[in-house]
């Protein structure tokens, strides 16, 4: 699982925590599936990770080409 790998790589779910500025329950219910990672923090996770871990690879679900380009309206 993706997520696990990611967690791993930050040294654990405090780190991941941390890193990302959520609670670590949260990171705990991303890893047993009670909650899936939001679209913001999936963006976050790939630019910390210079892609190593891709929203596409978190989040399949998602259609990223639509959020990618909603964000792009919203920034202009």
């Amino acid at each position: 699982m993706i997520i696990v790998e990611f967690i791993k790589d930050l040294g654990g779910q405090t780190a991941a925590a941390r890193t990302l500025s959520v609670s670590q329950s949260m990171v705990s219910n991303w890893l047993k599936g009670k909650k899936k990672i939001s679209e913001k923090h999936c963006m976050k996770i790939q630019r910390l990770t210079g892609g190593k871990f891709t929203c596409q690879q978190l989040r399949p679900d998602v259609d990223w080409d639509a959020v990618n380009i909603q964000q792009a309206v919203v920034s202009e």
